[in-house]
Formats: structure tokens, sequence, C-alpha cells
């Protein structure tokens, strides 16, 4: 599947001067017409499918020899049965024939990504769901295959009449990240173990109350929702985050839908499924996710209320508020902009003499009141400890780890895109501007809110990184703001002519840095998980072995 992304030739500049011609080429190049689905040869594909499948389940039951050589059978059965596809492929074809030596990197990520997927797979099969191993391998198999053969179809379909091949299989492209991305996160979400963070919030599920010192209390209701419906565990304190990064990509989605359109839209959600932020976010459960979820709902419907004036979305947001207050205090800065935003802005101004703000005040408040009392209760304790303790700590001048904090959560395309819009947001020529069926004013404001919504909080924790200690999550949720302008960057290539070279650079290097955050995820969490042959834990991270401590302890 990455092969059909990548280029036609060595050239470094895939979406460049040919880039639709050299991409239309490379999909012909790798989908012969004798194999292309429809074709006579059909049973081609599906026969070495079985020969994969017979072959890897004998090597994965001669190497499977106990729970310690799941990882060896696995990994070793995986290969085995991908080489006799290959050599069947090649011994009644001519497709290798075909594939350009540029293409080993491509074919070897799509190799890569499935075999982590499998993992993940067959280790919730296995720990989760406790299904018999050979039963588990057998379905994580074939599984796979169908996935594969599925996937295949998918990129080597004909194209619609009168639609530009390099869109349309760029967009597949793009749709097959969101997807895989999805699915690595749901069959991994009981297979590591939990993080200390995590197991923190599961003590406070376990004593459930309406404040707690550290954090309101909505991480904790989440949990212990979960934990009553899916038994006490990992999948179940995890469920919550999945869950919120739903909500949080259906906002962030309708939000670049209503300012770029929707094609934009399917781009940014590719955003929102891989920057290391949100895919972690989506993953691990901690109160930043269902603040993210809180954060990109107020997004939308602030954006309703300042640039299509609907006066119904002031009662949501102040919904959206008041649950992101309950569940981390980070969203009032966003309040705060928000505020200052209708209080300075000429047009938005008039709100302040009708009733519909003012209700969403009392919405806000009425949803956050459970943290309020408790924090009256105990002398305002948790409110003490997240301000004035905060700012009481020892003084650390940290800019340079606040700005690589915001490289590790946007990854380096991600901080040089957002760089390349602010700087060439002007340019005709560096097609960033408003969509053809656009509104000019309804653009304009589009982008100043968002702009501004990004900024203000990004400027209050970058003040406070002059004297405090930067956290990495500090500025997680405020990058939705910019997702829809980043997503006008993740598009296929024009003519280069004046297409200024920081913006052509962002659109050759989203493919590979989508790639390449898919191949880390996966290959972490297969480490974490199932494991790697002759790859240990090191013993000073103590990510691994809690669970089996537990039982020494229990035992």
């Amino acid at each position: 599947s990455c092969a059909r992304t990548g280029r036609a030739d060595d050239s470094p500049r895939p979406f460049g001067s040919h880039g639709v011609a050299s991409r239309s080429a490379a999909g012909a190049a790798m989908t012969p017409a004798a194999t292309r689905p429809g074709s006579g040869n059909a049973w081609r594909p599906l026969a070495a499918g079985l020969a994969a499948l017979v072959v890897d389940w004998a090597v994965f039951r001669r190497l499977d020899t106990g729970a310690d050589a799941l990882a060896k059978a696995h990994v070793a059965g995986f290969f085995a049965g991908l080489a006799a596809a290959a050599a069947l492929l090649a011994l009644t074809g001519r497709e290798w024939r075909s594939l350009a030596p540029s293409r080993a990197g491509a074919i070897a990520t799509a190799v890569l990504l499935a075999l982590f997927l499998r993992g993940g797979l067959l280790a919730s099969l296995v720990d989760v769901l406790a299904v018999p191993v050979a039963a588990a391998h057998l379905a994580a198999a074939a599984l796979t295959l169908a996935a594969l053969y599925a996937a295949w179809r998918w990129f080597a379909g004909p194209v619609p009449v009168g639609a530009d091949p390099g869109e349309v299989r760029w967009d597949r492209f793009v749709a097959a990240v969101v997807v895989y991305a999805v699915a690595l996160r749901f069959v991994y979400l009981g297979v590591p173990e939990l993080l200390f963070e995590e197991a923190y919030y599961w003590n406070y599920a376990k004593h459930l109350d309406i404040g707690y010192l550290d954090h309101p209390l909505v991480v904790a209701w989440i949990i212990r929702g979960f934990d009553e419906l899916l038994g006490n565990g990992e999948i179940a304190v995890r469920a919550g985050a999945f869950a919120c990064w739903l909500v949080t990509a259906f906002f962030s989605w309708r939000l670049t839908r209503d300012v770029l359109g929707r094609a934009a839209a399917s781009r940014a959600l590719a955003l929102v499924a891989v920057l290391p932020v949100f895919f972690f976010f989506g993953l691990f459960m901690s109160p930043d996710a269902p603040l993210a979820a809180a954060w990109s709902a107020a997004l939308y419907l602030m954006h309703r209320i300042v640039v299509r004036d609907d006066r119904r979305a002031w009662l949501w947001l102040g919904v959206a508020i008041g649950l992101g207050m309950s569940s981390k205090y980070t969203i009032a800065l966003l309040a705060a902009a928000s505020v200052l935003f209708v209080a300075f802005d000429r047009t938005s101004r008039r709100w302040l003499a009708r009733p519909e703000p003012y209700v969403a005040v009392a919405i806000a408040l009425a949803l956050f009141s459970p943290a309020i009392v408790w924090n009256w209760q105990q002398q305002w304790i948790s409110f003490a400890f997240q301000s004035q303790d905060r700012l009481a700590s020892r003084f650390a001048f940290s800019l340079p780890r606040f700005a690589a904090n915001v490289v590790a959560l946007l990854t380096p395309t991600g901080v040089v895109a957002a760089i390349a819009f602010a700087v060439h947001r002007r340019e005709p020529a560096a097609g960033l501007t408003m969509p053809a069926d656009a509104d000019a004013n309804a653009w304009l404001r589009s982008r100043v809110l968002l702009a501004w919504l990004t900024l203000a909080p990004l400027a209050v924790f970058a003040a406070l990184s002059v004297a405090r200690a930067s956290k990495l999550n500090w500025t997680g949720p405020l990058w939705l703001g910019a997702i829809p302008f980043l997503a006008l960057l993740v598009t296929p290539g024009r003519e280069p002519a004046g297409v200024p070279r920081l913006v052509a650079w962002c659109r050759r290097a989203w493919p590979p840095t989508l790639a390449i955050c898919l191949v880390a995820y996966g290959a972490a969490l297969h480490w974490l998980g199932p494991g790697f042959p002759g790859a240990g834990y090191p013993k000073n991270v103590h990510l691994i072995g809690w669970r089996d401590f537990g039982r020494d302890v229990e035992r």
C-alpha cells in the first residue's frame, strides 16, 4: 500500500513537476493488467495467501514451545509465510520483474506494518480474550491476510472516470493511514501494561469522588464506567481514551470541513490519527484524553458562533467548557481566549448584549460545580496545587525543552508545516489560500479565530517555561486549532512554478512522516506487548513485568 504513494523513480520530488504523471505510471507499474482486481488471474493472490497461511501455521506450531517462544514463533511464521507467498507469485507471474528497486523501502514498510498489527491482534486474543494460542494465531494470520488482500484491492482499484489518478491514489493513501492508525490503537488497547500514570488514575476510579488533588473527576468516572462494562483490566482503563479520541477526531473533521471542505477534512483526520500528541492521547488514559475531546468540541463550536453566527452553539459550548474544566483545568486558557476574542472583535462583540453567552457560562459552571464543591470542602487544595504551588516551585529556564516538547508532539514536519503556513499563507502560488467556493470574509475570520485560540494559550505556556520546568503534554490539545491549516500542506503536489521551497518540502515530507510514525508506534507497541525475539527490555525502564510481580506478591 505504501508503494502507491512513493516515487516512481529516484527523483526527490514525488509531488513536484511531474507528480501526478509519475504516480499514475507507478500505479500502472505496480498493478500489471493480468493481476488487477477483476482480471482473470484473481485466483493467484488467493492461492498465494493460502500458501502463506499453511507455511505460517507450520512454522508457528514448530516454534511455539511455550509462553516465552510466542514472539519468536509469531515473527518467524509471518516472514516464512510471506516468503512462500512471494515465491509463488514470482513463479506464476511477472509482478516482481516490474517492481522498481526504489520501491523496496515502501514494500518493507508495508510488511512491518502488517507484522505489528498482527502481533497486537495475536496478543489481544491470547492475553485479553484468553483464546488458545493455536486458534489465536490462526485467526490473526487469516485476518492479516484478509486485510492485506483488501488493501491491495483498495489501492489497485480502478480510478473513477474523469478523476485525477494522482489525487485518487493520494486520498486512498490518506484513508489507509487513518484506518491503520485506528486499528493499531484498537488491537493494542489491552496489551501493554499500565503506565504509572494510568495506574494512578485507575486508583482514582476505585475510590470515586467528585474531586481529587491533581485533577477533577472526569478521568476517574470514565475509567470506572468502562471498568464496570468491560471488567477490571488494562483494556477497561484505556477504552475511555480511545472513545475520547473518536470524539476529538469527529470535531476536528467537522471543523476542518467547515473551514476548508471535505477533501482537507479527510487529511486533517489523518493528522489527528497519526501525530504523536493525538495518537498517545487516544491510547493511554489520562485527563488529557477527555480534555482533548472537550477542546476540539469547543473549537468547533466557537467557529460556529464567530463565523456561522450560530446562537445555539453557545449552549453546547458551555457543555464543552464545563466538561473540559471537569477533566483538566487547562481548558480555562481556551475559555479565556474565547472571551477575549468576543470582547475585542467588533463583529462578535454584539454577543455580549445577548443572553446566550451568559447561559453558556452558567452551564459550564454547573458542570464544573462538583470540583468547586470538593475544593471548598478541602480548603481549595486542588486549585492551589495547580496554580500557586506550581508557581512556587524552583526556578528553571526551560524554553529549549519547551520547544523540544513541541517538536516531539507534532514531529519536525508538523512544526515546519506550521511555520510554512505562517510565512506563506498570503502567497497564491503556495496553494494555502482559501478554497475556491469559500467566502472571503468567513475564510479570514476562520484564520484569525483559530490562530488566536492556538497562539494565546501557547504564549502562556511559553511564558511559564521561562521560569518553570516545561511539561511534555502542556501544549497538546491547543494544536487542534492548527490542524485545519496543517491539512492544507497534506496535499498532492502542484506544478513547481512559484511554489515556495518550504511548502514544497512539507508536501514531500508528509507521506514518509506519516509512514515513519506508524512504523514507530507499531514497533514500540509490539515491543511492549508480544516483544521481539532477542530484544529484551531495559531493566531501568520499569514499563514491563508488573503483572508477573503482582502474581508473585499474591502467591
